[in-house]
């Protein structure tokens, strides 16, 4: 979706796609981005766009990015893209193995251990990594809660995952009206999504996880009244 949205004309997206500027309390020191100023120059070529954004995954899990957001711009709109959450969990378990932020390999142990993985390698080599539980992670309901109290559901708008992969160009024209902003639709080319070992459900408003036996997890879903 980041892709597609900066593809759009009237669209600037920040290069430093996750700055994690309103994330202090889930990143601390590690964010990619810690002062304002900084941030601010994540848009520094914006060249007149009539939307910016950027597309930081740790304001979800955040208990006050939404509030700063806020804060920062009382005309946000929040775009979210949700999918199951089990798959979630494996799929942020490979990123880590593969970017050297997990030493356990087994999914079912990895997302019950408590214990403090530590960088091994960059900037922060030899330090606690600061980075939110699977399970934080996954955790939508409390997440799409805090978000619809302070933005309102006209401010917040969630895309379903297996939509948008089966059909991109039907998602992606639904966010301009949401935007508010863009009189028209862009010329973008949607290619074919990968597909991988997706359910063919998506969480949409909440779950509840349950761990079944190391590694089996089972998913209770639910609407809202």
């Amino acid at each position: 979706m980041y892709s597609y949205l900066n593809e759009h004309p009237q669209i600037y997206m920040s290069p430093k796609k996750e700055p994690q500027f309103f994330a202090g309390d889930v990143l601390g020191h590690q964010r990619n981005v810690i002062a304002v100023e900084d941030y601010r120059r994540c848009f520094d070529r914006a060249d007149g766009a009539r939307v910016v954004g950027e597309a930081s995954t740790a304001y979800m899990v955040s208990r006050i990015a939404a509030e700063q957001i806020k804060s920062y711009n009382p005309s946000a709109r929040i775009l979210v893209m949700l999918r199951n959450p089990i798959d979630v969990m494996h799929a942020l378990h490979s990123k880590r193995l593969f970017m050297n932020m997990e030493h356990i390999t087994d999914f079912g142990k990895a997302i019950t251990c408590d214990d403090a993985r530590l960088w091994r390698a960059g900037r922060w080599k030899g330090q606690p990594i600061i980075r939110p539980s699977y399970r934080e992670v996954a955790s939508f309901p409390a997440q799409l809660k805090r978000f619809t109290n302070v933005f309102g559901r006209d401010r917040f708008h969630v895309v379903a995952y297996d939509d948008f992969r089966s059909d991109p160009a039907t998602e992606y024209a639904k966010l301009l009206p949401f935007s508010a902003w863009i009189q028209r639709q862009a010329e973008i080319s949607f290619g074919t999504m990968q597909t991988g070992a997706f359910a063919t459900w998506l969480l949409r408003i909440g779950c509840e996880i349950h761990q079944v036996s190391s590694g089996a997890l089972r998913a209770q879903c639910y609407l809202p009244k």
